[in-house]
Formats: structure tokens, sequence, C-alpha cells
């Protein structure tokens, strides 16, 4: 994991998503679903292009274009109430040029971050199945940690186009449900 990465990303992602999730009050469910498969697509394609280039790339940090994509980031998974991850493993692989493998574990830090960030943002202004949000949170840690255990036996191109794969399918999903 890239902690001082993870760090900045994160803590500009946190203001992002505070703000998003203040934001969200103003558009309607539909409206949010259409968005974030939008994103997904977006991102899915970007992965894809991206997977033809070398694994890892020796270029710098495009810093620059870092902290806005934070941002906007953080402010996407306010608004729709998603942890990110989908969009902080891309913006880690290409922009800060972390390899997948470790941008995945360091998106682990980054989508805590943001998820609370976000979660903060919503308290007060939505009522919370708190059951639920407890079994969901503990199949979500549980899941993680078995992906962890299986990442290092997956080909790092491998987990790439199969994570840009998996984006598309789930992007143009949302997408046709919200859509008619």
């Amino acid at each position: 994991m890239s902690v001082p990465t993870a760090l900045v990303f994160g803590l500009i992602a946190m203001l992002g998503a505070f703000v998003g999730a203040k934001f969200a009050a103003f558009l309607s469910g539909a409206v949010q679903l259409v968005l974030l498969s939008v994103v997904m697509l977006g991102a899915a394609l970007s992965m894809l292009r991206g997977s033809r280039r070398e694994a890892e790339s020796t270029a710098p940090v495009r810093l620059a274009l870092l902290i806005p994509v934070a941002l906007g980031v953080g402010m996407l998974t306010g608004l729709v109430g998603i942890g990110g991850g989908f969009l902080v493993v891309p913006a880690l692989v290409l922009l800060a040029r972390v390899p997948m493998r470790q941008a995945v574990g360091t998106s682990l830090l980054v989508i805590a971050m943001n998820s609370a960030s976000g979660f903060a943002g919503y308290l007060g202004t939505v009522p919370f199945d708190w059951i639920f949000l407890a079994g969901f949170t503990s199949a979500a840690v549980a899941g993680a940690l078995v992906g962890t255990a299986l990442v290092s036996r997956v080909p790092q191109l491998a987990l790439k186009r199969g994570f840009s794969v998996l984006l598309l399918v789930m992007g143009a999903f949302v997408l046709y449900r919200n859509s008619f």
C-alpha cells in the first residue's frame, strides 16, 4: 500500500464526499444512478485502453491531475453513496502510477476515508437501517480480506482487464435498468 498517496488522495476525496453527500438531496435516485453508470462506463473504457500499455509505468505522478480527480471522486462517491473503489483504482494506476496490486490495497484506505466522510454528510438527512448497515459492512470487510488473500495469485494485467470488464458490464446494466 502507498500510504502517502492514499492519505493525499483520501483527504482531498473526503472533502468532496462530504460536499457530494450534501448535494445529493437535490437529485433524484434515478439521476444519481444514471450518473453512476456513465462514470462506471467511462472508468472501464479508460482502464481497458490503459491496459494495452505497459502494466507499470515509470512516468512521473500527475499530481496536477490527481488532486482534482480526488476531489471529483469524492464528490461522486458522496453524491451516489458508493465507496468509489472503481474510480480510485484507475486514478491511482493511471495518474499516480501505482501498480495495480498496490492500487487495490491503497484504494481500501481511501474508500474507508471517503465512506466515513460521505456517511457524515448524510447523518441527520436520511434514516439508516443500522442492522443492515452492520451486516453489509461485515460482508464487505470479509470480502476485502478474501480479495487481499487472492490478489497475489492473479497476474496484474489480468486483474486490470477483469476489473475493467466487470465495470463495463455493471455500468451497462445500471444504465439499462435506469433508462427505461
